[in-house]
């Protein structure tokens, strides 16, 4: 696990050593245990290694046998001794044990296609003087990040978006497109990024860069959606056949190996079967908070008791606010997940025991774990009502006063209804969009609706439902999560909050293999009429107790609302009202005076719209000020 960074430049020794080596530093932490250089009259890369795999011999970057490909690598590559036998039986030879040195000889031997060889999670950079080329590639599920810059005879890459703006030509200029985007998702959707100049690559993609032009192209994708109609016992017994393999692969390593333990379906399902295949009992860590509503210790202790794990646990208070700053220098771009604080600390927490974490991420996109796909349901039998009946709902419920409770039945009730009247590829989506739609005219100012009046905020979804080619609605809402919600927001979160702290997290239910299969689970064994991640808890009711299995969802949340009204009232205050927040031209004072207002005095619960705020604010103070 690394961090990886580069470019090219027309110039001549446009991009210096002095240069790379403050590109590699802005990223240390992502790989603490060695650093790595590659410079030509051109070409430039470099790399910050956490070492995983041949501790002592996989410094990089590097290179095929005559030294004429180079190869930066940030990730896994599960089946490198396969793909390596292979390699060997063509004549290739290796002068390491690492993965990485597989990537350079799988593109020797099979160009673009290598991509297709390898199972794991990966951004890397291949430089090819035979060809003067770079080629960079990123994982199919998009695990790992990687993000280009190319302008004015310059082409700049890295695994954060703060390696490129090491360098003084690059521009810090907002997108305002994506500004827009991140207000209603939450998150800026790829290929997209809050800077105008740099992009994403997105996931299961590849590029080419030639110094003439930067292509990029699709390498991957979920297209078979085709199944037979046989009984849950065959998909359930197919899938632990799938999750075993991929636990297994994602055990191999060189360091210590632990594992995030919730409680819940997911995490607990995966380390059930580490404790199968270790002969020793498996690291697990648990954060909680001291309000018991959010506090999902009880149950992790359970799992832990049940299969003898070897047990840490964090709780917090109101008084991880100290925190947020610190962990604002970690996301290159405003990203509103109010779990990505105690995921912060959990990672933290975990890295003093081990340097490696298996993790759940991926479950509930594939197997139809979110509420968002029950309302979505729903609502499909609610439009049968005639159009005057459900006019006439919607008149009596925006007479209902709004909750002090984000998710309270009425506060969700409204969301329900308001989406009713949306096209149906948006119906999922309206618990993020929807409420910030119609709220555009009150938050932003005139000058900024000017610039975004030609901008479709449900454009990042309509594409990927149009592209799948599924009958099922619930179906094409998890291609639309997979391909957004889970890359840009759940993974970006997963990443910058372990590789904070030089912790490689690991997920097994992406595994493509998996993600492939469950494309071709029947729509009604992924949820049984309301009985979410139907198949996966059939595939798992052997090795967990019970009430793990069958426990409703919580997730990991974080009760910032109550927190915003008592303990951390006066930083929400005091970085919302600040003057210069207006003085962009952006946000409407009156507007988040009222936000404050209404969530201040208990009338209405504000606090997903404030938290959206706070972190675009934070987020403006640490990169462009």
């Amino acid at each position: 696990m690394c961090g990886i960074c580069g470019g090219w430049s027309r110039e001549s020794n446009g991009i210096t050593k002095s240069t790379l080596k403050k590109m590699c530093s802005a990223i240390r932490y992502r790989g603490p245990d060695d650093v790595g250089y590659y410079v030509d009259d051109h070409f430039a890369f470099g790399m910050r290694r956490l070492s995983i795999i041949d501790l002592q011999g996989g410094h990089q970057p590097i290179h095929n046998e005559d030294g004429t490909i180079w190869v930066v690598f940030n990730g896994e590559i599960y089946n490198f001794g396969e793909v390596k036998k292979g390699l060997e039986s063509k004549g290739h030879k290796f002068y390491t044990n690492t993965d990485t040195e597989v990537i350079v000889h799988a593109y020797e031997e099979y160009g673009f296609e290598c991509l297709s060889k390898f199972n794991g999670m990966f951004a890397f950079a291949i430089f090819d003087s035979n060809k003067n080329q770079y080629f960079l590639a990123r994982d199919r599920l998009g695990i790992k990040p990687l993000y280009y810059y190319f302008k004015d005879g310059k082409f700049l890459f890295g695994s954060e978006i703060k390696s490129i703006l090491v360098d003084s030509s690059v521009e810090r200029r907002v997108d305002r497109k994506a500004l827009y985007y991140y207000i209603g998702y939450d998150y800026v959707p790829a290929p997209d990024t809050i800077f105008e100049d740099i992009r994403k690559v997105p996931a299961g993609h590849y590029l080419v860069f030639d110094g003439k032009s930067a292509i990029v192209k699709r390498y991957w994708d979920i297209t078979d959606f085709s199944y037979t109609r046989n009984d849950v016992g065959y998909y359930s017994k197919k899938l632990r056949g799938l999750l075993e393999d991929s636990v297994k692969l994602r055990l191999v390593s060189d360091v210590p190996v632990g594992a995030f333990l919730s409680g819940g379906l997911d995490s607990s399902s995966i380390v059930a079967l580490m404790t199968k295949m270790l002969d020793k009992p498996v690291k697990t860590f648990s954060v909680g908070f001291e309000e018991e509503t959010f506090n999902e210790c009880d149950y992790a202790r359970k799992v832990s008791d049940y299969l003898n794990t070897d047990h840490y646990e964090m709780v917090c208070g109101a008084d991880l606010v100290k925190d947020v700053d610190e962990m604002t220098k970690y996301f290159d771009e405003p990203l509103s997940n109010i779990s990505s604080l105690p995921l912060f600390l959990l990672s933290k927490l975990a890295r003093k025991h081990v340097t490696i974490t298996l993790a759940g991420e991926g479950a509930d996109e594939l197997f139809g774990g979110y509420d968002r796909y029950i309302a979505s349901k729903i609502d499909r039998y609610y439009r049968l009502f005639p159009g005057s009946f459900r006019s006439g709902f919607k008149y009596l419920v925006d007479f209902l006063p709004p909750q002090s409770r984000r998710n309270g039945f009425v506060n969700s009730l409204r969301k329900f209804v308001d989406g009713a009247s949306l096209d149906v590829r948006w119906h999922h989506v309206r618990w993020q969009v929807v409420p910030r739609v119609s709220e555009d005219r009150q938050l932003f100012s005139s000058d900024f609706l000017k610039d975004i009046r030609k901008v479709d905020v449900f454009e990042p979804i309509t594409k990927y439902y149009d592209a799948c080619d599924s009958k099922s609605d619930m179906v094409k809402e998890q291609y639309v999560d997979i391909n957004s919600y889970l890359v840009d927001n759940i993974l970006v979160k997963s990443d910058r909050t372990s590789m904070a702290n030089s912790l490689e997290l690991r997920v097994p239910f992406l595994d493509h293999n998996i993600v492939e299969f469950s494309a071709k689970v029947p729509p009604d064994m992924r949820m049984a009429n309301f009985t979410k991640k139907y198949v996966l808890r059939k595939a798992v009711v052997d090795l967990l107790p019970r009430e793990i299995v069958y426990r409703k969802k919580q997730g990991l949340m974080t009760p910032v609302d109550s927190w915003m009204t008592n303990e951390l009232q006066s930083y929400i205050v005091d970085v919302l009202t600040d003057a210069e927040i207006f003085r962009r031209g952006i946000i409407r004072k009156d507007y988040v005076d009222t936000l404050l207002k209404q969530h201040l005095g208990g009338r209405c619960n504000n606090g997903t719209r404030l938290w959206t705020l706070l972190n675009l604010e934070l987020w403006y103070r640490e990169y462009m000020c």
